[in-house]
């Protein structure tokens, strides 16, 4: 969870994915968590820049 000061309270999802070629390294992928208002809160967010 994730408290935006404009967007309020954002939840995610995540999923770590081994790098092979680069032992010890890892990448991190974050999605909106489902049945949370997050995307919407990311698609105003990405509205309001726009402007």
């Amino acid at each position: 969870m994730l408290l935006h000061p404009e967007a309020g309270e954002l939840v995610f999802d995540y999923t770590t994915l081994l790098l092979p070629d680069l032992p010890g390294h890892r990448l991190l992928l974050h999605t909106p968590a489902a049945d949370t208002p997050t995307q919407l809160r990311l698609d105003s967010l990405l509205g309001a820049a726009a402007r």
